[in-house]
């Protein structure tokens, strides 16, 4: 089989890091991309630096990646979440959030997506997008709920060349340090609660559904979410 490069944008974070691993794993060349340096990258992992609100950065990071081996996966796992309530809603949080989580996926997407000739893009959103009861959060579970129809708009617009699907993360398992740890706990507790399989998600839960809808195994799903939230979304 011919190698190919896989693209992870935030593949500096925990999750981008160990979708990363598994892509490489799996015997492909992979670009982590993201604005920060490159320490929690394997060493058998290329990285890249990407801002996704630059075109001229992703054009670089996409040159990058094809100077490696054809491309044949995006995965857009880059995002920020950045409370806003109230009148911080309509600021600079809102436009910073809508310009990083949405148009900065639909603009590497569009930008990739010139470059296949077949292939997978996979966006990660998340249950934000179907789950109101976040406070402070309409602006960004606005911007997941875009994700989920940018993904639904570009499988059709690019079938049957290329496959584009999303992964809705939901409560994720992340380490609780420092200040104000306790608190977190709390408010974790009360989070788990309304989760009907009882844990949270694991990074391992999500690489599992997105190594499955970049892969052949999913070569007849395309313009869907796939919903990892331990069933939060369906209550």
């Amino acid at each position: 089989m011919r190698t190919s490069s896989v693209l992870v944008t935030g593949g500096t974070g925990s999750l981008g890091a160990a979708l990363c691993r598994r892509f490489r794993a799996d015997g492909h060349v992979v670009v982590a991309a993201d604005r920060s340096g490159a320490a929690t990258v394997p060493d058998v992992v290329h990285h890249h630096p990407l801002d996704v609100t630059d075109p001229a950065s992703v054009e670089a990071c996409l040159d990058a990646a094809e100077r490696l081996a054809p491309l044949s996966t995006v995965v857009l796992a880059h995002g920020v979440l950045l409370p806003a309530p109230g009148r911080e809603a309509a600021g600079e949080r809102m436009a910073r959030t809508l310009e990083v989580n949405l148009a900065g996926a639909a603009r590497v997407a569009a930008l990739a997506a010139d470059r296949m000739p077949s292939g997978s893009i996979v966006f990660l959103s998340s249950h934000a997008s179907r789950f109101g009861r976040m406070p402070g959060a309409s602006v960004y579970s606005a911007s997941k709920a875009g994700v989920e129809a940018l993904a639904r708009g570009l499988a059709c617009e690019y079938a049957p060349r290329l496959r584009v699907n999303a992964v809705g993360v939901g409560f994720l398992e992340t380490p609780m340090r420092g200040a104000g740890a306790e608190a977190r706990a709390a408010a974790s507790g009360d989070l788990l609660a309304q989760v009907p399989m009882g844990r949270y998600a694991t990074p391992d839960d999500v690489v599992e559904a997105v190594s499955y809808l970049a892969s052949d195994r999913a070569s007849y799903v395309t313009g869907t979410t796939l919903m990892v939230d331990g069933g939060v979304t369906a209550r």
